[in-house]
This record gives structure tokens, sequence and C-alpha cells, in this order.
């Protein structure tokens, strides 16, 4: 029997490491990497400037281009960063300020804050244990565990993805049923201005571009993972 059998007789004392939870741990910091790279990509304002303009932002809220990408870089800036008043303000229809978000508005962002939070100590802590196992893991394992982590995450997508082209508005009110359990998440388009900021017709385009991206982020990792194992397979270890 091979040496590299994690509970061989005469495998070392140290290769109960390398048994289920460990592999499953990789796996799912992996996953949640990959995501977590995917999210920051997207909120650049160098792509949602663009989506904000394709979805007809603008118009919704009878501003200009550049005053609707300017509130969604607030926003943006706010949800990572704070305070989490989301009170911006926008040129009304007689030309003075008026405040963007309504109070219920305001709170369902400040809701989206606490998630997204949530989220970046979730990814910080996976890309901790991946650059500590990394630097420490011996053997192939690892990368395996990677590997299947990103392949994991691609399959999980790809099923994902299919139900939301089949049926986007009920994936969509599902996400933010188990999101949002607290109910505050529906609002008016014709009156409300968060969802004229971001319309439908924006999550229809960013559910796409995200599940594209994170495919591909996870397809190139499950082969760079799968390379380095085999590299370290042919060397014995």
């Amino acid at each position: 029997m091979s040496s590299s059998v994690p509970f061989a007789p005469h495998a070392p004392a140290g290769a109960v490491r390398t048994g289920f939870l460990p592999r499953l741990a990789v796996a799912l910091a992996t996953a949640i990497a990959i995501l977590g790279a995917t999210i920051a990509l997207v909120a650049e304002p160098l792509y949602l400037d663009g989506a904000l303009d394709r979805a007809g932002s603008a118009r919704n809220l009878g501003v200009t281009a550049a005053e609707a990408r300017a509130i969604s870089e607030s926003v943006v800036l706010e949800l990572v960063v704070g305070p989490g008043s989301f009170a911006q303000t926008m040129t009304g229809p007689d030309g003075a300020r008026v405040r963007v978000f309504e109070a219920s508005e305001a709170s369902h962002l400040r809701d989206v804050r606490t998630l997204l939070l949530l989220v970046a100590a979730a990814v910080l802590a996976c890309g901790a244990v991946l650059v500590v196992g990394a630097g420490r893991a011996r053997g192939a394992w690892f990368w395996r565990a990677v590997a299947r982590g990103a392949a994991g995450l691609a399959l999980t997508l790809v099923a994902v993805g299919v139900f939301f082209a089949v049926a986007f508005d009920a994936a969509f009110t599902l996400f933010h049923l188990v999101a949002f359990p607290g109910g505050n998440w529906s609002f008016d388009p014709s009156t409300e201005r968060m969802v004229q900021l971001y319309p439908t017709a924006f999550w229809q385009e960013v559910t796409v571009v995200l599940a594209v991206l994170a495919i591909g982020l996870a397809a190139a990792t499950w082969l760079l993972a799968r390379r380095r194992a085999a590299r370290l397979e042919e060397r014995g270890r």
C-alpha cells in the first residue's frame, strides 16, 4: 500500500492532517475565496458604471448618467467602509437636492452592509486558511483539495445559473427570503429610488457576469491546482 494513503499503518504521525476534515476545509475555503474575489471584481466602478447605464438607472431616477454613477459609487463605498446612514442626495425635479432613499430603503441597505461584512470576514478567513495551508502543507493533498473546491463551485454555479436563467424572479425572491428574513427587501420601482437605481435589468446582468467570472476563476484554479498536485505526486510527496 502506498505511503500516500492518509491512514496507512506506516504513514507518518502527522498524516491525520490529510484526512477528510482538512480536505473539506480547504475545498470550502477555496470556493468561498473565489466567490469573494469575483464579487470584488464586479463591485469595481469600471464595470458597475456601465451596468447602470445599460439598465437605464439614470433615466429611472430622472438624473444624468454621471449623477447616477456618483450615487451608486457612494452607496458601494458606504456598504464597505460605512458609516451606514445612506443619506445620499440627488437633484430633484425642481433642481433642489432631495434624499435618494426613504427610511425603509436605507434600513435594507444597512442589512445588506451587515451581510456584506459577514461575507468579507468569511472570505478573509478563507484566504488566510489557503495562504497558511499553501505554505505549510506537505504533499499533493492540499492542491487536490483546492482543485476539488474549485470544481465543486463551478458545478454548483452552473446548476444555480440554470435556475436563475429559467426562473429569475423566483430565484431572486428565494435569495432575498434566505438572506433577509426580516422581509424589508421588496420595493416599488414606480416610487422607490433604490430599485430605480438598481432595477431588475441591472441584477440580471450582474448575476450573469458574476457567474461567468466565478466559473472562469474556478476553472483556472482547478487547472493550476491539479498541475501543482501532479508535480508533487511525481516527486513522491
